[in-house]
This record gives structure tokens, sequence and C-alpha cells, in this order.
């Protein structure tokens, strides 16, 4: 979801931020667990 809100939105700003939310709800929640995954 995150690279393809990139082909609307090329950076991080707030409108990506809430496309991305709008796409998928909890994607704060996959952030963390992909993140501790990786660390």
């Amino acid at each position: 979801i995150h690279e393809l809100c990139h082909l609307i939105h090329h950076d991080h700003t707030q409108k990506f931020i809430d496309l991305q939310t709008k796409e998928m709800k909890d994607w704060e929640k996959w952030k963390m667990k992909l993140e501790k995954l990786l660390a």
C-alpha cells in the first residue's frame, strides 16, 4: 500500500499519510511489526 500511495503522492506529507490510512486503516500496526521483525 505504501508504495502504491507514492504513485499519487511522491513524499510523506500529510496527504500521503491520509491516503495510506484511508486504504489501510491499521498500517501503523503493520509498520511496527515489520520494524520489530527487521530489528
